[in-house]
């Protein structure tokens, strides 16, 4: 404020006038503030500096900045850094009031948020066993989100919750895909090969009790059993052969393609 005195000397024919006093009220200057950023599009992971231009007295009050209800940004100073790619993110400078100009703030600066790509994604399961079950899992990424599995060839394959069944030996090709959530874009993998090996059978054979020379050989003697596949043996001599002497049995499986083949087993009477 300012202090105005009126004063009045007399003359020969008035005394001095009475001072009158008036007080004035001296507003602070008007100033406007708008806000910019070193790039209006910033990716999850990296960052965006904020400045400021100030039409008058620049130096005269503090400038600072915001991203107000943004949902998928935050300011620290002068740097704007990416919370959420999947929100909204606009942001104000303000400055303060000063000894000559009051304060101002700016308008709004949106921003838009991109989403980041995730580091390569690999299928790390890559071998399976016929007859059994694989759970399978990858490497790489970057999100931690969650994980599908697309089966691209392979007949005696078949994919549930990430767990592969299989029908037969074989090769299949399987993509994964790893979602990415607020802040990544989904990554796949290449088509990778998962190969089913054969099966290893499981073959049991007691030692076949004594028989008298010319009895024939029956089934109290060939009597192997396997487990993990159908079919039957074929036994070297074969059932109904007469004995004389002692004899070497020995045994072959006939087995489907997708089991190890175990040959020559042999038992002595």
């Amino acid at each position: 404020s300012c202090i105005l005195n009126a004063n009045q000397a007399g003359d020969g024919n008035y005394l001095v006038a009475t001072q009158v006093q008036r007080s004035f009220e001296i507003a602070s200057g008007s100033r406007s503030i708008t806000v910019s950023s070193t790039s209006t599009t910033v990716t999850y992971g990296s960052t965006a500096t904020l400045s400021s231009t100030v039409s008058a007295g620049s130096s005269d009050g503090t400038i600072s900045y915001s991203a107000g209800s943004s949902t998928g940004c935050s300011v620290s100073g002068t740097t704007l850094s990416v919370t959420n790619a999947s929100g909204t993110c606009s942001v104000t400078a303000s400055i303060t009031a000063g000894t000559s100009y009051g304060a101002a703030s700016s308008s709004g600066l949106s921003i838009t948020l991109v989403k980041a790509n995730q580091s390569a994604l690999t299928l790390s399961t890559t071998s399976g066993t016929f007859g059994q079950t694989t759970n399978l899992a990858v490497t790489g990424g970057s999100s931690s989100g969650s994980v599908t599995y697309a089966l691209d060839s392979g007949a005696k394959c078949s994919l549930s919750s990430g767990v592969l069944s299989n029908t037969g030996a074989g090769d299949c090709y399987i993509t994964a895909t790893m979602a990415g959530g607020n802040n990544y874009n989904n990554v796949s993998s290449s088509s990778t090969k998962f190969t089913v090996a054969k099966a290893t059978p499981s073959i049991s054979w007691s030692a076949p009790a004594p028989i008298r020379d010319t009895v024939a050989l029956s089934s109290t003697q060939l009597n192997a059993t396997v487990s993990g596949v159908a079919g039957g043996f074929v036994y070297t001599p074969a059932s109904g052969t007469l004995t004389t002497g002692t004899k070497t049995l020995s045994r072959s499986e006939e087995h489907t393609s997708e089991l190890q083949s175990h040959l020559n087993l042999v038992c002595r009477l």
